[in-house]
């Protein structure tokens, strides 16, 4: 099964990877050392310069079945394609490799950055100098414009594609990270359709 990542530059697209086999819990990867993907002592994430494709060995444990052992083809893009037009036209052979592989894929994952009327000029100055944001947050008008654009290369490429994953990505930037980690919980035991949970409330519906 083939997961294609894909967002603008500097989105978090890697790092996500990246958090997984350092601090994945309910899904954990066991063949990628995090240092593969970043520098532990800056904890700069590298860059994807071009299509990079890995064998995930992926442990999820999910509500209906229980702990799963999956393999998976994850595809990481670089942001420069989603960010740039100009970029597209320039590699026309690498950017149609890159559709071809969005639409042969089983899920598509779409990062997308917050918009500045979201974030937090407090939580900007004390986050770490690695998750400062290194180009300019889109504005709220130019976020809604983002998303009607990627809206329709979803529409376009991704008829067949089964899954289709909208995160908001860089947290950090406007929450309280280790605050809503405490307070959301997922608990696969308890089973059910959706199950997360708030503190020690019911569950949610």
């Amino acid at each position: 099964m083939s997961i294609v990542v894909i967002g603008d530059r500097k989105t978090g697209k890697t790092s996500m990877v990246r958090a997984l086999t350092e601090h994945g819990k309910y899904v954990k990867i066991s063949n990628i050392l995090a240092s593969d993907l970043y520098n532990p002592s800056t904890k700069e994430i590298a860059g994807t310069a071009q299509l990079d494709t890995r064998t995930l060995n992926m442990e999820v444990d999910l509500p209906a079945t229980g702990v799963r052992q999956l393999n998976i083809l994850w595809i990481d893009t670089p942001g420069e394609f989603w960010s740039n037009p100009q970029y597209r036209k320039d590699y026309p052979a690498a950017w149609q490799g890159m559709e071809n592989k969005v639409k042969e894929s089983k899920a598509v994952i779409l990062m997308l950055p917050p918009h500045q009327s979201l974030v937090s000029s407090t939580r900007i100055n004390i986050a770490a100098n690695h998750l400062q944001p290194i180009d300019t947050l889109p504005t709220s008008d130019q976020w809604v414009n983002g998303l009607q654009n990627w809206f329709d290369f979803l529409q376009q490429n991704c008829q067949r594609v089964k899954h289709i994953i909208i995160a908001l990505h860089k947290a950090d930037l406007f929450c309280d990270v280790e605050a809503e980690g405490k307070d959301w919980r997922y608990r696969p035991d308890r089973g059910g359709a959706a199950p997360w949970y708030r503190g020690n409330a019911s569950k949610l519906s």
